[in-house]
């Protein structure tokens, strides 16, 4: 059974004649599918779904990628230690095998594709772990890799990091001091499956919630944080700005307190008529110690509260080459109880149509699509006791113009641009409009 655990250790040492005490958070999760521990058998292409992992070689070298999701081991903490614990499937001789483990340098690393080099293409960590494991003569025994945590530390200090992204590792043979022999550990899911191990600590508050980036479906919340190792009190900065809560300005700063909670969004707290839907709120805990002058400052958190609008369309805005059978959805509006759909191919009518019936679901099946076509959509919101005008979405269908440079809604265009696109299928002239 895949385990993914959470667990909180103390330990006392002690070194040199005086007592250490100190504390390490323990994330740990095995790998969840057969198609996160793949083989890039090089010039033989990707093997996904193989029952065993052949460090390093399988008839010829190949390059290891083992895929992490849901990694709950927060951005910028100490990575103390980290190890990936291996199954073994077969038993092999005394031959000296020497590998290097490094990782994916990509803040959530995508899923593995059946594409030659798939794993040892990606870019990687320049921290890099030499791993020369002992001979393994026994099935089912379980062996621990070096420490990696120098990897994960990379890894989870990139920017774009956060709790519950992905990350890769990735284990190769050493070229500087090539293996003579095999290590073969059990591959897919399950109890036995690679298990990745990272233990941490933090001077900064971490795991907050709402989780950064969330979407807060409620006009109020109770923020919560882990408090740093040494912390005994909290400075709070909350509000609308992120620069102003970045530097601690204007009066995002809320007060100091020992307590890991803060409410929002009621009376006799900030923002005392509730949180404004539609808005993305920004949020620091600074970490004090006893001293009261040691300071540890936090990350920029943000959570959002939806718009009274529909929002996230699918398909997405300006996508390309819809498919003619096309359903449409979107997520309601904050507290929508009912949705008007508007559809045509002739912007101005869509964003001007007004009465339309009203319907329960979250979906819509336009009828008859045609090829080459600009189609043009629009969903409004009722919440009881108003309707909220929706904005004017855009999809094309195969063989329509598309792919436009500069990409649609793209910024920092220069002042002289060229504009171009891939014509319609069956186009022989081109009528261009432009303006603001």
């Amino acid at each position: 059974m895949c385990r993914n655990s959470i667990l909180l250790i103390c330990f006392v040492l002690a070194l040199a004649g005086a007592n250490t005490a100190f504390g390490a958070v323990v994330w740990e999760a095995h790998v969840g599918s057969a198609n996160d521990s793949v083989e890039d058998q090089l010039s033989r292409g990707m093997y996904i779904g193989s029952s065993d992992l052949e460090l390093p070689n399988d008839g010829g070298l190949q390059v290891i990628g083992l895929r992490f999701l849901n990694v709950e081991v927060p951005k910028g903490v100490i990575v103390s230690k980290a190890y990936v614990e291996f199954t073994v499937d077969e038993a092999t001789g005394p031959e000296v095998v020497n590998l290097v483990i490094d990782g994916e340098l990509n803040p959530d690393a995508p899923a593995f594709a059946n594409i030659d080099y798939n794993v040892s293409s990606r870019p990687r960590t320049a921290a890099k772990v030499p791993w020369s494991p002992e001979p393994w003569p026994t099935t089912g025994v379980k062996h621990q890799t070096s420490d990696i945590s120098t990897v994960i530390t990379e890894i989870v200090s990139q920017d774009g990091w956060a709790v519950g992204n992905a990350l890769v590792i990735i284990i190769s043979d050493d070229p500087v001091n090539p293996s003579k022999g095999n290590r073969v550990a059990v591959s897919g899911a399950g109890a036995n499956s690679a298990l990745l191990h990272v233990e941490y600590s933090s001077k900064r508050a971490y795991k907050p919630t709402p989780a950064d980036g969330a979407i807060h479906s409620d006009t109020w919340a109770s923020l919560s944080w882990m408090p740093g190792d040494t912390a005994v009190s909290h400075d709070v900065y909350f509000g609308e700005n992120y620069d102003q809560v970045k530097s601690g300005t204007g009066d995002t700063f809320r007060g100091n307190q020992a307590a890991t909670s803060f409410a929002v969004g009621f009376p006799g707290f900030p923002f005392p008529d509730g949180l404004v839907p539609g808005t993305t709120y920004y949020w620091r805990i600074d970490e004090i110690e006893a001293n009261g002058t040691t300071k540890y400052e936090g990350f920029v958190w943000r959570f959002s509260i939806p718009p009274r609008t529909a929002y996230n369309p699918n398909p997405p805005d300006g996508a390309e080459f819809v498919a003619l059978d096309a359903k449409l959805s979107w997520t309601a509006g904050f507290g929508a109880k009912l949705h008007a759909v508007y559809f045509g191919d002739n912007f101005d009518t869509v964003s001007n149509a007004a009465g339309g019936p009203p319907q329960g679901i979250t979906t819509y099946t336009p009828s008859a699509l045609q090829s080459e076509k600009v189609y043009y959509w629009r969903v409004d919101e009722f919440d009881a006791p108003a309707w909220h005008k929706g904005q004017v979405w855009a999809f094309t269908t195969p063989g329509a113009a598309g792919s436009p440079k500069p990409a649609n809604g793209a910024a920092g265009v220069q002042m002289v641009a060229k504009l171009s696109w891939t014509p319609a299928t069956n186009a022989t002239s081109h009528q261009v409009y432009f303006g603001t």
